[in-house]
Protein backbone atom coordinates (compact mmCIF):
# COMPACT_ATOMS: atom_id res chain seq x y z
CA UNK A 1 0.00 0.00 0.00
CA UNK A 2 1.44 3.28 -1.13
CA UNK A 3 0.84 6.48 0.79
CA UNK A 4 1.74 9.52 -1.25
CA UNK A 5 4.02 12.12 0.21
CA UNK A 6 1.56 14.86 -0.76
CA UNK A 7 -1.15 13.11 1.28
CA UNK A 8 1.10 13.03 4.32
CA UNK A 9 2.08 16.67 3.88
CA UNK A 10 -1.54 17.67 3.41
CA UNK A 11 -2.56 15.80 6.54
CA UNK A 12 0.23 17.42 8.52
CA UNK A 13 -0.81 20.86 7.29
CA UNK A 14 -4.44 20.15 8.24
CA UNK A 15 -3.41 19.02 11.71
CA UNK A 16 -1.25 22.08 12.23
CA UNK A 17 -4.07 24.29 10.95
CA UNK A 18 -6.54 22.78 13.42
CA UNK A 19 -4.03 23.12 16.25
CA UNK A 20 -3.40 26.73 15.25
CA UNK A 21 -7.12 27.55 15.30
CA UNK A 22 -7.54 25.95 18.75
CA UNK A 23 -4.49 27.82 20.05
CA UNK A 24 -5.74 31.12 18.63
CA UNK A 25 -9.21 30.64 20.18
CA UNK A 26 -7.69 29.79 23.57
CA UNK A 27 -5.50 32.90 23.48
CA UNK A 28 -8.47 35.03 22.40
CA UNK A 29 -10.64 33.65 25.25
CA UNK A 30 -7.89 34.27 27.78
CA UNK A 31 -7.34 37.81 26.52
CA UNK A 32 -11.06 38.64 26.66
CA UNK A 33 -11.26 37.27 30.20
CA UNK A 34 -8.29 39.41 31.27
CA UNK A 35 -9.88 42.51 29.76
CA UNK A 36 -13.21 41.91 31.51
CA UNK A 37 -11.39 41.43 34.83
CA UNK A 38 -9.51 44.69 34.21
CA UNK A 39 -12.76 46.60 33.58
CA UNK A 40 -14.40 45.13 36.69
CA UNK A 41 -11.33 46.07 38.75
CA UNK A 42 -11.59 49.69 37.60
CA UNK A 43 -15.29 49.87 38.40
CA UNK A 44 -14.95 48.44 41.91
CA UNK A 45 -11.62 49.96 42.96
CA UNK A 46 -11.53 52.91 45.34
CA UNK A 47 -9.40 55.99 44.88
CA UNK A 48 -6.61 56.22 47.45
CA UNK A 49 -4.88 59.51 48.14
CA UNK A 50 -1.94 60.76 50.17
CA UNK A 51 0.53 63.66 50.39
CA UNK A 52 4.13 63.30 49.26
CA UNK A 53 7.14 64.79 51.03
CA UNK A 54 6.50 68.12 49.26
CA UNK A 55 2.98 68.23 50.76
CA UNK A 56 1.48 67.71 47.32
CA UNK A 57 -1.59 65.53 46.79
CA UNK A 58 -1.14 62.18 45.04
CA UNK A 59 -3.97 59.81 44.14
CA UNK A 60 -4.27 56.47 42.40
CA UNK A 61 -6.85 53.95 41.24
CA UNK A 62 -6.85 50.76 39.19
CA UNK A 63 -7.23 51.52 35.47
CA UNK A 64 -9.14 49.51 32.87
CA UNK A 65 -7.36 48.14 29.81
CA UNK A 66 -9.50 46.53 27.12
CA UNK A 67 -10.31 46.66 23.42
CA UNK A 68 -12.38 49.55 22.08
CA UNK A 69 -15.55 47.49 21.57
CA UNK A 70 -15.67 46.37 25.22
CA UNK A 71 -14.87 49.87 26.51
CA UNK A 72 -17.55 51.46 24.30
CA UNK A 73 -20.10 48.97 25.60
CA UNK A 74 -19.15 49.33 29.26
CA UNK A 75 -18.54 53.10 29.30
CA UNK A 76 -21.13 54.13 26.70
CA UNK A 77 -22.12 57.30 28.59
CA UNK A 78 -18.49 58.44 28.86
CA UNK A 79 -17.87 58.06 25.12
CA UNK A 80 -21.13 59.84 24.34
CA UNK A 81 -20.21 62.72 26.69
CA UNK A 82 -16.71 63.01 25.18
CA UNK A 83 -18.13 63.21 21.67
CA UNK A 84 -20.68 65.84 22.73
CA UNK A 85 -18.48 68.07 24.90
CA UNK A 86 -14.97 67.48 23.52
CA UNK A 87 -15.68 66.68 19.89
CA UNK A 88 -13.66 63.44 19.81
CA UNK A 89 -15.08 60.40 18.02
CA UNK A 90 -15.06 57.09 19.91
CA UNK A 91 -12.96 55.36 17.22
CA UNK A 92 -10.16 57.90 17.75
CA UNK A 93 -10.05 57.72 21.56
CA UNK A 94 -6.91 56.12 23.00
CA UNK A 95 -7.77 56.57 26.65
CA UNK A 96 -10.00 58.38 29.15
CA UNK A 97 -8.65 59.92 32.36
CA UNK A 98 -10.78 61.74 34.93
CA UNK A 99 -9.92 63.52 38.15
CA UNK A 100 -12.41 64.96 40.64
CA UNK A 101 -10.75 67.73 42.65
CA UNK A 102 -11.55 69.65 45.82
CA UNK A 103 -9.72 72.74 47.02
CA UNK A 104 -10.31 74.07 50.52
CA UNK A 105 -8.76 76.53 52.91
CA UNK A 106 -9.33 79.35 55.35
CA UNK A 107 -7.95 82.76 56.14
CA UNK A 108 -8.44 86.27 57.43
CA UNK A 109 -8.91 89.46 55.44
CA UNK A 110 -9.00 93.03 56.73
CA UNK A 111 -11.14 95.77 55.22
CA UNK A 112 -9.51 99.20 55.36
CA UNK A 113 -12.56 101.35 54.63
CA UNK A 114 -13.65 103.86 57.32
CA UNK A 115 -17.02 103.78 59.06
CA UNK A 116 -19.05 106.95 59.48
CA UNK A 117 -19.66 108.11 63.08
CA UNK A 118 -22.56 106.33 64.76
CA UNK A 119 -25.30 108.00 66.81
CA UNK A 120 -26.48 106.64 70.17
CA UNK A 121 -29.18 104.45 68.65
CA UNK A 122 -26.81 102.95 66.10
CA UNK A 123 -24.23 102.24 68.82
CA UNK A 124 -26.65 99.80 70.48
CA UNK A 125 -27.38 98.13 67.13
CA UNK A 126 -23.65 98.03 66.36
CA UNK A 127 -22.93 96.29 69.64
CA UNK A 128 -25.44 93.55 68.80
CA UNK A 129 -24.01 93.16 65.28
CA UNK A 130 -20.35 92.80 66.13
CA UNK A 131 -20.21 89.49 64.20
CA UNK A 132 -21.95 89.39 60.82
CA UNK A 133 -22.26 85.96 59.16
CA UNK A 134 -21.39 85.78 55.47
CA UNK A 135 -21.98 82.81 53.15
CA UNK A 136 -22.24 81.98 49.47
CA UNK A 137 -22.68 78.64 47.72
CA UNK A 138 -22.83 77.37 44.13
CA UNK A 139 -22.38 73.96 42.53
CA UNK A 140 -18.64 74.55 42.26
CA UNK A 141 -17.86 76.92 45.15
CA UNK A 142 -18.75 77.31 48.84
CA UNK A 143 -17.84 80.24 51.07
CA UNK A 144 -18.63 80.81 54.72
CA UNK A 145 -17.36 83.09 57.46
CA UNK A 146 -17.86 85.98 59.83
CA UNK A 147 -17.24 89.69 59.47
CA UNK A 148 -16.09 91.33 62.74
CA UNK A 149 -17.17 94.97 62.65
CA UNK A 150 -14.93 96.52 65.33
CA UNK A 151 -11.71 95.47 63.60
CA UNK A 152 -13.21 95.13 60.10
CA UNK A 153 -11.76 91.60 59.84
CA UNK A 154 -13.28 88.83 57.76
CA UNK A 155 -12.70 85.24 58.91
CA UNK A 156 -13.55 82.84 56.10
CA UNK A 157 -13.46 79.24 54.91
CA UNK A 158 -13.86 78.14 51.30
CA UNK A 159 -14.17 75.01 49.16
CA UNK A 160 -14.09 74.69 45.38
CA UNK A 161 -14.77 71.65 43.22
CA UNK A 162 -13.95 70.47 39.71
CA UNK A 163 -14.00 67.45 37.43
CA UNK A 164 -11.25 67.36 34.81
CA UNK A 165 -11.27 64.95 31.87
CA UNK A 166 -8.20 64.22 29.74
CA UNK A 167 -8.55 62.30 26.46
CA UNK A 168 -5.62 61.23 24.27
CA UNK A 169 -6.78 60.56 20.71
CA UNK A 170 -5.58 60.17 17.13
CA UNK A 171 -5.90 62.97 14.61
CA UNK A 172 -4.58 61.49 11.41
CA UNK A 173 -1.09 60.25 12.25
CA UNK A 174 -0.71 62.65 15.17
CA UNK A 175 -1.38 61.74 18.79
CA UNK A 176 -3.29 64.59 20.46
CA UNK A 177 -4.66 65.24 23.96
CA UNK A 178 -7.69 67.31 24.96
CA UNK A 179 -8.62 68.53 28.42
CA UNK A 180 -12.02 69.61 29.74
CA UNK A 181 -13.14 71.13 33.03
CA UNK A 182 -16.79 70.94 34.09
CA UNK A 183 -16.31 73.97 36.33
CA UNK A 184 -17.28 76.99 34.16
CA UNK A 185 -14.94 79.20 36.20
CA UNK A 186 -11.84 77.17 35.31
CA UNK A 187 -9.58 77.79 32.32
CA UNK A 188 -7.04 75.14 31.28
CA UNK A 189 -3.86 77.07 30.45
CA UNK A 190 -1.61 74.20 29.39
CA UNK A 191 -1.53 70.49 28.57
CA UNK A 192 1.22 67.91 28.30
CA UNK A 193 0.71 64.56 26.59
CA UNK A 194 3.27 61.74 26.67
CA UNK A 195 2.56 58.17 25.58
CA UNK A 196 5.17 55.42 25.74
CA UNK A 197 4.97 53.46 22.50
CA UNK A 198 5.25 49.68 22.77
CA UNK A 199 6.29 47.34 19.99
CA UNK A 200 3.60 44.79 19.11
CA UNK A 201 4.44 41.30 20.29
CA UNK A 202 5.51 39.00 17.50
CA UNK A 203 3.12 36.09 17.42
CA UNK A 204 4.35 32.67 16.25
CA UNK A 205 1.10 31.99 14.44
CA UNK A 206 0.28 33.52 11.08
CA UNK A 207 -1.65 32.99 7.88
CA UNK A 208 -0.24 33.33 4.40
CA UNK A 209 0.47 31.70 1.04
CA UNK A 210 2.12 28.29 1.00
CA UNK A 211 3.54 25.82 -1.50
CA UNK A 212 3.29 22.09 -0.89
CA UNK A 213 5.69 19.75 -2.63
CA UNK A 214 4.72 16.08 -2.90
CA UNK A 215 5.91 13.05 -4.74
CA UNK A 216 4.18 9.85 -5.74
CA UNK A 217 5.31 8.99 -9.27
CA UNK A 218 6.34 12.51 -10.02
CA UNK A 219 6.99 15.73 -8.20
CA UNK A 220 3.83 17.75 -7.61
CA UNK A 221 3.78 21.39 -6.51
CA UNK A 222 0.52 22.63 -4.99
CA UNK A 223 0.08 26.33 -4.09
CA UNK A 224 -2.39 27.35 -1.40
CA UNK A 225 -3.02 29.28 1.80
CA UNK A 226 -2.29 27.86 5.23
CA UNK A 227 -1.94 28.76 8.89
CA UNK A 228 1.70 28.61 9.89
CA UNK A 229 3.63 28.34 13.11
CA UNK A 230 7.08 29.93 12.94
CA UNK A 231 9.76 28.33 15.04
CA UNK A 232 12.30 30.96 14.00
CA UNK A 233 11.40 34.56 13.18
CA UNK A 234 13.61 37.21 11.58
Amino acid sequence: MKISTSFLVGGLVAALTAAGICYHQAIKFQRNAEQIISVLAEQTAETTAWYNKYNQAVAQKAAAEANLALLKETYADDFKWIKQHMGVQAKDVKGIFKAVTETKGSGTATEDWELEPLDSTEVEEFDSLRWIPVSDSTEWFQLGGWFFLPTREFFYQYRSFDEITLVPYREGRNLMVRGHSKNPNVSIKGLQGILVATDPKKKPWGIGPSIQIGYDTQVRITPGISIQYSLIRF
